[in-house]
């Protein structure tokens, strides 16, 4: 199995502490700081207001980065021998979260 890079360590620690650079949050830095050419906090790829850290993972507008990430964790999560069960039902939950339903 092979080891993630540097530039993939880096994701999972912006990831695990949340300090991906949203828009609401540039917008909060360009309020503050004149220097900074102003930001919108609108998302990139559907232009609904306040881009926050939900809103990344829930954008309808990201279906097709979503299924290929879906589909990549599957890969891996299958390459590690996890139970289909296992795979499914967290899928489930993943699922459910990113389209705001409740989890049965």
């Amino acid at each position: 199995m092979s080891h993630a890079s540097e530039e993939m360590q880096k994701a999972y620690t912006k990831t695990s502490f949340r300090l991906w650079a949203t828009n609401e949050h540039l917008h909060k830095i360009s309020k503050n700081n004149k220097r900074v050419p102003t930001q919108d906090h609108r998302c990139d790829r559907c232009k609904q207001l306040h881009e926050d850290w939900v809103h990344i993972f829930c954008c309808k507008a990201s279906k097709n980065i979503q299924k290929q990430a879906f589909q990549e964790l599957c890969t891996t999560l299958n390459e590690l021998e996890i139970t289909p069960p296992m795979i499914e039902l967290l899928f489930s939950g993943m699922t459910q979260w990113i389209s705001n339903q409740s989890i049965q």
